[in-house]
């Protein structure tokens, strides 16, 4: 029993000699799979930064050979302006193209004056429009007074060259004609005590409208010319002139401004 006992122990001392042997046989293996991959890790990372560097070198080499492209481009137009200014033709055509510009900006300022009077109230300051308010203002009481007291030939100076009106179905007539065909109308019935009284006066562009209550005397027998209203519709010319005349007349309702029109205060108070 005592010599079994003795070889059972050496046996089992043999094999932990042997398991020790064997772990340590893994660990180092272990290690050295772990550096493997440490060094592959290490070398795939070195030819990402490797393939990065390499297309951002081909996108650089682009670039420089679009400028060099546009150097070459330079270098040609600078040999042809050279000879340009060599034979004076450069000098030349920068007074045309300064003249040129010239022309340009006076034609658009020109435009620009010429567009303003159809432009809506939207398109102006506040003080813009209060100036228009008040010269429209001006305009229409001088039209008011001299209508009432029959000075056609005033009156007519509101007018353009050429006038559209019901009377001629909105053909164009010239002014004279129009103003014949009033006076002889004034001829045949001369109002006594003739009134217009301005109610409303609002504008949009070139468009002016009056809101009048009109009242006079006739002279032929006496009979007083009922109270109605009426409605003056305006067109005027680039130059603020009245191009186009309308009138509606309303015995019993006083008609109203058309929508999207500035109504103008009838006083500076």
């Amino acid at each position: 029993m005592t010599l079994a006992a003795l070889a059972a122990f050496g046996v089992a001392g043999k094999f932990l000699k042997d398991d020790a042997a064997l772990s340590q046989k893994a660990e180092a293996a272990d290690q050295t799979l772990k550096s493997v991959e440490k060094a592959m890790a290490e070398r795939r990372a070195l030819v990402e930064e490797y393939s990065q560097r390499e297309a951002r070198i081909e996108q650089i080499n682009r670039e420089i050979d679009g400028i060099n492209e546009q150097g070459r481009e330079l270098r040609s137009e600078i040999n042809v302006l050279s000879n340009y200014a060599r034979a004076g033709v450069l000098d030349n055509q920068l007074k045309n193209l300064t003249e040129r510009k010239t022309v340009l900006g006076e034609r658009l300022a020109e435009l620009d004056r010429l567009q303003r009077p159809f432009l809506p109230p939207s398109a102006f300051s506040e003080e813009e429009l209060q100036q228009r308010d008040a010269s429209l203002r001006g305009v229409v009481n001088l039209y008011l007074r001299v209508r009432e007291k029959g000075f056609l030939l005033i009156q007519k100076g509101l007018f353009a060259p050429s006038v559209m009106h019901k009377e001629s179905k909105f053909r164009d007539v010239s002014v004279g004609e129009l103003f014949r065909y009033l006076e002889e109308e004034w001829v045949k019935n001369p109002p006594s005590g003739l009134h217009y009284e301005l109610l409303e006066l609002a504008y949009s562009g070139n468009r002016i409208e009056l809101i009048l209550r009109r009242s006079a005397h006739s002279t032929s027998d006496g009979r007083t010319v009922p109270v109605a209203y009426c409605k003056e519709r305006w067109w005027l010319d680039e130059k603020g002139k009245i191009r186009r005349w309308d009138e509606e007349i309303s015995a019993s309702e006083k008609p109203a401004v058309s929508s999207g029109f500035r109504s103008v205060k009838l006083s500076d108070n």
